[in-house]
């Protein structure tokens, strides 16, 4: 208590890592901004179970490998910023007339949870975020994120039962479209960069469309008889993407998993990279590159 007053008073903020964690490991990402390089480092535990648990939050082995992965990082104090599966947020865009206030806007989350979900709004943890108008409108586009209160209750005592606190939840597929941008420091796809996919090489394979920066949607590939080309071509017209309306495609490379060969796109006119996180970043190379990226994005992300 002593230390964390001292801290108080000489302003000392807690550090942002990002993290990521399943029934299977902890990878936690922290971004050191202070030097002219950012500096990454990385803490990565396996989970080890005495007694296989339904839900993961509530095992005991997950709360001790985050424990040692914490300790492994050497930073103190920490606040989490974690992503979790997508499928666990439900996200939704709609406008509002200008000038509503944050009150305003969070009883505007509430209307929407009773409309959009089939459970009670009291079930709920909503926030949201306000984009700027176009010139010449009355009506500003807001995009709303919900998550089932339980799922992030169970988040905030296991990290709590770990000795941090839980900062930031969001979805993993937008810190692995934030960790791709920053890593490959491309400015085309600020503005004419959208839409591009994100092919990371797991096992199945996933795939993530961005239409543009929060506008996200995630496929999972399988290794059947259809091509793989052919698949991705269903997935990207699944999102309202013309197969040919990608601008590129970025293949994150996971050193565990066989290199994707997506040759055939280039003769559809789509571009295509690689991408080597681990291998750029100096990091050991048994990290799932997924669990990494996740981390990563979530460890750029503003301390509140």
């Amino acid at each position: 208590m002593q230390n964390a007053f001292l801290r108080w008073l000489s302003g000392t903020p807690p550090h942002l890592v990002g993290a990521w964690w399943d029934e299977a490991a902890v990878c936690l990402v922290h971004v050191d901004h202070s030097d002219v390089l950012p500096r990454v480092t990385c803490s990565y535990e396996p989970v080890v179970s005495v007694v296989p648990s339904l839900e993961p939050y509530q095992n005991s082995g997950l709360k001790n490998a985050l424990r040692v992965a914490l300790e492994r990082l050497g930073l103190r104090p920490v606040r989490l910023a974690l992503g979790v599966p997508s499928a666990e947020v439900f996200t939704k865009t709609t406008s509002v007339p200008l000038g509503l206030n944050d009150k305003e806007l969070a009883q505007l989350c509430l209307v929407e949870a009773v409309v959009n979900l089939p459970i009670p709004p009291e079930e709920v943890c909503a926030d949201f975020l306000c984009e700027v108008a176009p010139d010449g409108e009355t009506q500003a586009p807001v995009k709303i994120a919900f998550c089932r209160r339980e799922i992030v209750d169970e988040l905030i005592l296991t990290a709590e039962d770990a000795g941090v606190s839980l900062a930031i939840v969001d979805r993993n597929i937008q810190a692995i479209h934030d960790a791709t941008l920053w890593l490959t420091q491309a400015g085309e796809f600020s503005e004419g960069g959208y839409p591009f996919a994100i092919l990371v090489e797991t096992e199945p394979i996933s795939l993530i469309v961005a239409l543009n920066e929060l506008d996200l949607v995630s496929y999972v590939i399988s290794n059947g008889d259809i091509d793989l080309t052919e698949q991705i071509g269903l997935c990207v017209r699944r999102s309202g993407v013309a197969a040919n309306g990608l601008v590129r495609i970025v293949v994150l490379q996971n050193p565990d998993s066989a290199p994707v060969d997506i040759a055939d796109m280039k003769a559809q006119g789509v571009e295509f990279s690689h991408l080597d996180p681990l291998g750029r970043l100096e990091l050991p190379r048994d990290i799932p590159v997924s669990a990494f990226m996740t981390a990563l994005g979530m460890g750029l992300r503003h301390n509140p």
